[in-house]
């Protein structure tokens, strides 16, 4: 099987700048860069740029999957909006010693803004057309986020103790109200990162 591998970012409150089209055009010859969005993918080779620096930098949100089983989120959020304190009850430190951070849903700061990572891998995982719908279904957890629905935290919280991270036994952080009749981004989150909602 050949390998796949799609990347999307998107800019949301703000359009790129010609000046960081042309930066970005240096980092990917063959990706389609417009002032909202860049999308590449590959059949051979990888992506030369960072996608956490670029999101940091330039974009609002990312996803990136590979037939192999891998998929990453990053949503990135003001921190006027959201708190680092809070969102670390639930999503470890991001650690920038490798892509995947030290966690599978990390948070890292820069001056502005807060930037949520998640990342599964299952390589027993078949290949599926996850960029059919793209960042549509999860880009409103970003929305979600900034208007205080922390939902989304507690299932980055749930996917760490899924991945081993976390103990049982460990003391569970505030539980947002509405668990039970999550919103379809948030559905979508779940689905995405193959987290086990049975037993939660």
């Amino acid at each position: 099987m050949s390998e796949f591998q799609y990347y999307e970012f998107v800019a949301i409150d703000s359009p790129l700048s010609l000046a960081a089209q042309k930066k970005l055009r240096a980092v990917t010859s063959r990706a389609t860069i417009t002032a909202t969005r860049l999308v590449n993918t590959y059949e051979w080779g990888d992506f030369k740029g960072d996608p956490h620096a670029l999101v940091t930098r330039h974009f609002d949100a990312f996803l990136y999957y590979a037939n192999w089983g891998a998929r990453h989120l990053m949503l990135r959020v003001p921190l006027t909006k959201l708190d680092m304190k809070l969102a670390l009850q639930y999503c470890a430190r991001r650690s920038a010693k490798s892509q995947a951070g030290s966690s599978v849903a990390t948070a890292s700061m820069s001056k502005t803004h807060l930037v949520l990572s998640w990342w599964s891998e299952d390589e027993d995982a078949d290949r599926e057309e996850v960029e059919s719908s793209g960042l549509g279904a999860l880009t409103p957890i970003r929305n979600e986020l900034i208007s205080g629905d922390y939902r989304a935290l507690y299932l980055s919280w749930l996917f760490r103790r899924q991945a081993g991270e976390i103990r049982r036994s460990d003391k569970e952080p505030a539980r947002p109200p509405d668990m039970k009749r999550m919103t379809g981004s948030q559905m979508a989150l779940a689905e995405f990162l193959r987290l086990d909602l049975s037993s939660s």
